[in-house]
């Protein structure tokens, strides 16, 4: 029952059966991952979190490459490739009209790295992961946040769709 519980509060409308890991927010719920063994057989929900195959596979020591981490590279990479075929475009002549879309198609693979980077942070420090956690990684001092809380909530969605992106940039 508590295993149903944590599968409900990583899913946003709150059916078990749609549950997101609450780690990195990419893939479905496949575990229950125990933050604390100290109440093993008595947990409280707090205990729990509900996570994927990768994550749980990391978390628990099987796995060395952090998933979180290995999805912030592969935006970053997608950024290099998509500025790599801008300044292809221009420097053939190609004019504005054909490196623009590398251009923006590379701005939006920026933001959603720096998201990845912040969510990557946010997990190492503390879990579950919130918008509010990632939020106040990105404002040291007095600096003023890159992204919004607002934004970063709909990162959530937007890095989902961006796993497809370079998929079909490539294909």
């Amino acid at each position: 029952m508590l295993r149903e519980a944590v599968r409900r509060r990583a899913a946003s409308d709150g059916d078990p059966d749609q549950a997101i890991c609450e780690r990195c927010d990419a893939a479905p719920v496949r575990a229950t991952h125990h933050l604390t063994y100290e109440r093993v057989g008595r947990e409280d929900l707090d205990d729990l979190l509900g996570v994927c195959s990768d994550c749980h596979e990391f978390l628990s020591g099987k796995a060395e490459n952090d998933p979180l981490h290995l999805r912030a590279v592969e935006a970053m990479d997608e950024v290099e490739e998509c500025t790599r075929s801008a300044r292809a475009s221009w420097m053939h002549g190609d004019g504005v009209g054909h490196a623009r879309p590398e251009m923006e198609a590379a701005a939006f693979a920026a933001r959603v790295a720096q998201y990845r980077m912040l969510r990557w942070a946010a997990a190492t420090a503390e879990l579950p992961v919130t918008a509010t956690s990632i939020w106040l990684l990105q404002c040291p001092g007095d600096a003023t946040p890159a992204l919004s809380l607002a934004w970063i909530g709909r990162f959530s969605e937007v890095d989902r769709a961006f796993a497809g992106f370079s998929q079909r940039r490539a294909g």
